[in-house]
């Protein structure tokens, strides 16, 4: 096997781990939240587990920092490494973890200690693993790879609903065997560093420069941080509404249960995997400004109508309404990782690319279950999730619009 193929397996297994194991908390969260937080209603137990999540707003661009800097410093592979270490340590302990039944308060402070470290560990796996895997790739199959490499993304989300999926069914033991997931995870991410061994570095830093001179010529593409972040963020909007909120907003909203929720998760997973490439094809022949700006656009349009299908909906409603916000989901991401990259010099793509990635993840997409639950709660409104996807859908249009723009004076002024 050659190196560039082999850099790609590696990082395609990285990445089916991280997001592995950001799922499969969300998904194991109407589960696990009793457990957790047993004072409180159902529904503020939920919202108090999802809550876990905006730790990140702290930890993964401090995370983000920390691995772009090594990353774009010392080398892509050795950041790499680092972060999958880290994340499967945290991911066994988190299988590890006390209930509240056995050691009181300390048990969500442990499970935020966990999530607050997993998160750091875990910024710089998912931008690292892209740069490390398009880099070394030819520019016309950019798009396509992009796509592919988001496919492994989805791919571990769905073994994580598949796992979930088997063990909710088994009511009698599930709370006994909600850790094995994590343990699974755990192993995965010990293979992918086995495999991360024998890759190749693609980046070395020629000009060697001081730490603070680093940061500060990433502090001069602050306005491509932000950016960057917006469409990212928008990006994790679409997924954390499909695959982590509904799982515990239709038990609320409609006919269908927290079991069967989570058994049409992984039938849509298979679908946003297959889509995928086919929207990475799309990419090469419509733009990537394009497809991703129309989709925005579609989220605009539709969302509201689509969330007002939901009450009282059937199975076959709730699959409708998802497959739709899939497909849109799918024509947005497709090209997100080569359209953020080649905005930013090689030296600095690391640190700009993962920082934006994780501050639009953490404070825009992550929290979005927590705050559409909120708003539900507060309005008792069916389509009060929707007002978020709305948001979030128009500054990102305004952010792929903004560059663009700036791509195309540069162009004309060459």
């Amino acid at each position: 096997m050659n190196i560039a193929k082999r850099n790609f397996f590696a990082g395609i297994i990285g990445n089916v781990f991280e997001h592995y194991d950001n799922a499969l908390f969300g998904l194991l969260a109407p589960f696990i939240a009793p457990l957790f937080f047993p004072n409180s209603s159902p529904l503020s137990a939920l919202i108090l587990t999802y809550g876990l999540f905006t730790l990140g707003i702290v930890s993964k661009p401090i995370g983000a920092l920390v691995f772009g800097y090594i990353g774009d410093r010392f080398g892509r592979k050795r950041a790499l490494y680092l972060t999958l270490m880290g994340m499967a340590i945290i991911t066994c302990m988190m299988g590890c973890l006390p209930t509240y039944e056995t050691v009181g308060i300390l048990a969500p402070i442990l499970l935020a200690l966990c999530r607050f470290l997993q998160s750091f560990f875990s910024a710089g796996e998912t931008t690292g693993g892209a740069i490390f895997v398009l880099e070394q790739a030819e520019e016309g199959s950019r798009s396509f790879l992009s796509s592919l490499y988001d496919s492994s993304s989805i791919l571990g989300i769905f073994l994580a609903s598949g796992v979930v999926t088997f063990f909710s069914f088994q009511k009698d033991v599930f709370e006994a065997f909600w850790r094995i997931p994590f343990f699974m995870g755990s192993l995965c991410g010990v293979c992918g560093i086995g495999l991360r061994l024998f890759t190749k570095e693609t980046h070395e830093q020629k000009v060697q420069i001081s730490l603070r001179e680093h940061f500060q010529q990433v502090w001069e593409h602050r306005s491509l941080i932000v950016l960057i972040a917006l469409v990212a963020g928008f990006s994790y909007s679409i997924y954390t509404h499909i695959f982590t909120l509904m799982n515990g907003f239709l038990p609320f909203v409609s006919t269908i249960t927290k079991q069967e929720a989570c058994a049409v998760n992984t039938v849509l997973l298979l679908l946003d995997l297959l889509l995928l490439p086919l929207f990475g094809l799309v990419a090469k022949k419509w733009t990537k400004e394009r497809l991703m700006g129309g989709s925005a656009v579609l989220m605009i349009l539709l969302a509201l109508p689509l969330f007002l299908l939901l009450q009282e909906a059937s199975m076959q409603s709730t699959i409708f309404v998802r497959i739709v916000l899939v497909t849109i989901g799918v024509a947005f991401a497709a090209s997100y990782h080569h359209w953020s990259q080649e905005r930013v010099p090689k030296h600095l793509r690391y640190t700009v690319v993962a920082t934006a990635t994780a501050i639009g993840s953490q404070v825009i997409g992550l929290p979005s279950a927590t705050i559409s639950l909120w708003l539900y709660q507060k309005t008792n409104w069916v389509g009060s999730p929707a007002i978020y996807l709305v948001l979030t859908a128009g500054l990102a249009l305004f952010a792929i619009s903004g560059l663009a723009i700036k791509k195309g004076s540069r162009e004309l002024s060459k």
